[in-house]
């Protein structure tokens, strides 16, 4: 059997790794499922018209309406894979999709190769060019052409548009909210991409510039390196983030290259499973943009510098293994800062909590340097021999003197 029915869900999926699919046999199929168990319960999934003989060695063309209009649909198997459909597959109501794309991000397609000639209506015809669209329309700046000069394929996959104009006017045809860029890219000025994802190759393989003049209000950015201004309520995944300004929102798991990210927006920013880029003693840095920006840093990894934070405007620094340097700049609000990890000043300095250059310091963080110094120097490793001698008792570099006697007792008292 081809393929499997859920009469209870009303989906046909057609089985994995079979690239060419009789209409025919898929109605035989059903007619032996149907057999099975109580399935004539369920709604017919198929009415067969035709098959009459016109002559003697010519019959009538058979077609197979899929019964859409109480719910039955084709699904094509979770994976990449392109099925031709042979034979008459029509619909009982043409309004109606036929067929629902898989439930991951695969990409399957489905066509029909039909031994009658005959028209394909429009719904069915939209929904064969909708799946090969794969989730989004495609955009390739350098390789791609425009959309007039491809055609009806513009912004495909397999035809990607060279520009963002033509795949604005792309997605609201086809009702996608999601751009896939191969390479590199301009987010263009003078246009508006409110509520659009954009999804790169990779962190290595696709750089997005943003230009300032771009409306990139509540915008999503994945597998990309990221430079130029966002807008408010942004959402950055997956990516390298090299000189941008960040008006608010979440970076997710993403790399901080060398540069300045400047916060604005008088809203919280949030950095989640981020870590510097930066190997050896560079640092990237944090503008905080002035007064009116809160920072949330949670499980940072690496080193990261704090500039221009003159409000009251809390932050809040989780660390996994970091340095938090504070510019000069800082002087004011509430900084915590927790973990392991140091916090220091432009030369190098200790910061401990307190009142530092105008602004109040909670260092709750763990010096793993301090540690690893206390452990050696108390001589608290496995193994380590310990004396004892008539006035003293020596471990490490630590010594405790003895002193006094069974009359009066005995003291201990650390002396190094």
């Amino acid at each position: 059997m081809p393929v499997t029915f859920d009469g209870d869900n009303l989906t046909i999926t057609l089985e994995p790794g079979v690239t060419e699919v009789d209409v025919q046999d898929v109605y035989e199929d059903w007619k032996d499922w149907v057999k099975l168990s109580d399935n004539s319960k369920f709604y017919a999934a198929f009415r067969p018209d035709g098959g009459s003989p016109l002559s003697a060695i010519i019959n009538q063309g058979s077609y197979f309406f899929l019964n859409n209009t109480v719910g039955w649909r084709i699904k094509p198997p979770e994976e990449d894979i392109t099925i031709y459909l042979t034979g008459n597959l029509a619909v009982e109501d043409t309004t109606l999709p036929a067929f629902i794309p898989t439930t991951g991000a695969f990409t399957a397609a489905i066509l029909g190769l039909q031994p009658v000639t005959q028209g394909v209506t429009p719904v069915m015809a939209s929904q064969l060019r909708h799946s090969a669209f794969n989730g989004g329309v495609w955009i390739d700046t350098l390789n791609g052409q425009t959309a007039a000069a491809i055609g009806d394929e513009a912004g495909t996959e397999k035809f990607p548009v060279d520009n963002f104009t033509d795949g604005l006017s792309v997605a609201a045809q086809e009702g996608f909210g999601t751009f896939f860029v191969i390479g590199d890219a301009t987010i263009d000025s003078g246009l508006d991409y409110t509520d659009y994802t954009f999804v790169g190759q990779g962190q290595n393989l696709s750089t997005f510039t943003i230009d300032a003049a771009a409306t990139v209000l509540n915008c999503t950015f994945m597998g990309a390196e990221l430079t130029g201004t966002l807008d408010g309520d942004s959402r950055l995944v997956d990516c390298v983030i090299s000189s941008l300004t960040f008006v608010s929102g979440i970076i997710e798991q993403c790399v901080l290259n060398p540069g300045t990210i400047t916060l604005g927006g008088s809203e919280t920013a949030h950095f989640i499973n981020c870590a510097s880029g930066v190997p050896g003693v560079g640092t990237p840095i944090i503008d905080m943009g002035g007064s009116g920006q809160p920072l949330a840093l949670r499980n940072y990894n690496g080193g990261v510098k704090l500039a221009n934070k003159t409000g009251v405007d809390s932050v809040s620094l989780d660390l996994n293994s970091s340095q938090v340097i504070l510019a000069s700049t800082v002087t004011n609000g509430t900084l915590v800062i927790r973990g392991v990890g140091k916090v220091v000043d432009e030369s190098g300095d200790r910061i401990n909590s307190g009142t530092w250059n105008g602004a109040t310091i909670i260092n709750e963080t763990i010096d793993s340097i301090d540690i690893q110094e206390l452990v050696q120097r108390q001589g608290l490793r496995i193994g380590t021999p310990v004396l004892i001698e008539s006035n003293q008792i020596t471990f490490g570099s630590t010594v405790i003197g003895i002193s006094g006697n069974e009359t009066i007792g005995y003291t201990l008292t650390r002396t190094a």
